[in-house]
């Protein structure tokens, strides 16, 4: 007989799984096809035709909350822009209208820039620059428009605002000369509408950027048991509720367990020992934290695609016992996942961590 662990998924099937996906395709085929008969899909449960949606901040847009993320298409050995394209088409064709690339994924650029043609303006699409020269971000932001077949993205992020391991120190990227200054010139001139920055493993840090009040959308780690190690929810959030930014949850089931270079095509495997919970419970975590707009999820085919969504869909608030539940969990993972994305300096008490 093959075990089962207490969410009713086969222990053998999640193993078989994660071996090959990244933490979000394991654990987001865990709410799809892993989850088999316990998803919206297959209970009778009503999933709502209608991807719900909401206001992104200061910015005004309405956007869903879903945004798809384009790693696990873009960024893999062996895979093409015609990967990038296809799930980008599924995407649109299930209702989503939130698309986020990056140069980093190699393929995600070019593959949204042959999928959106004419439909790019249904579409709020964001991308990034991960430079610490201005050189260095005019060159990226240039290749990446010509890639994207546009004239101008919605959100243009700084990418990992904060990192010790490249010259996103405050203290840097915010003087005059350097590439955060930059972005808000690229806004000025109209190439991206709303200025963002992403944060992984430098929240104390970054939270210097957010003061700015020039940050008009933050993408950030949001998963429960990160919480306990980068604790961007506490120092991060409320930051950015004050100053009006959006914000948009990443690595929301766990993300890679290395952070990879542009070029650097390794296996993603992440984080499996969330093996034994419920996985709706991880998606549903980040979309209960106050002032998170909506999810970034990657996806690597089209049914995890929507079965995730349907969870998006279906996404009721958590119940004191599952919050407990999801507490006891993050503290017991989170010294097993370490400073995944970097070392960041220790969270503090008064972060209520």
């Amino acid at each position: 007989m093959t075990s089962k662990n207490e969410s009713g998924i086969s222990r053998r099937r999640f193993v078989r799984q994660s071996g090959l996906l990244a933490a979000g395709a394991a654990l987001g085929a865990g709410t799809a096809s892993a989850a088999g008969e316990d998803n919206a899909l297959t209970t009778g449960v009503s999933v709502p035709s209608e991807i719900p949606r909401a206001v992104l901040g200061r910015t005004g847009e309405s956007v869903t909350k879903m945004s798809l993320g384009t790693v696990p298409s873009g960024l893999p050995e062996g895979a093409t822009p015609k990967d990038v394209a296809r799930m980008v088409d599924v995407a649109l064709e299930a209702g989503i209208r939130s698309i986020d690339v990056a140069p980093a994924y190699i393929n995600a650029e070019e593959g949204a820039g042959m999928a959106l043609g004419k439909r790019r303006n249904e579409v709020f699409l964001s991308t990034k620059v991960a430079a610490d020269t201005v050189e260095a971000a005019e060159e990226s932001f240039a290749n990446s428009l010509r890639l994207l077949k546009t004239d101008c993205v919605d959100v243009l992020y700084l990418h990992s605002v904060g990192s010790r391991a490249q010259d996103r120190d405050p203290d840097v990227v915010l003087q005059p000369d350097s590439v955060f200054p930059w972005i808000l010139k690229q806004k000025k001139l109209g190439k991206c509408r709303f200025v963002g920055v992403s944060s992984h493993n430098g929240p104390l840090l970054c939270k210097q950027v957010l003061e700015t009040g020039d940050v008009d959308v933050l993408l950030t780690v949001i998963n429960f048991v990160d919480r306990y190690t980068y604790n961007h929810e506490g120092t991060l959030i409320p930051v950015a509720r004050k100053h009006g930014t959006g914000v948009i949850a990443m690595k929301v089931f766990g993300g890679a367990r290395r952070v990879l270079k542009p070029g650097q095509k390794k296996d993603l495997a992440g984080p499996a020992e969330m093996v034994g919970h419920d996985f709706s419970l991880a998606l549903r975590y980040a979309l209960s934290v106050p002032g998170v707009t909506a999810v970034n999820l990657g996806c690597h085919t089209p049914e995890q695609l929507h079965q995730n969504l349907a969870t998006v869909k279906t996404c009721k608030p958590l119940t004191d016992e599952e919050r407990k539940q999801l507490e006891r969990t993050g503290r017991k993972l989170a010294p097993k996942w370490r400073e995944r994305f970097g070392p960041t300096e220790r969270v503090k008490k008064e972060e209520n961590v």
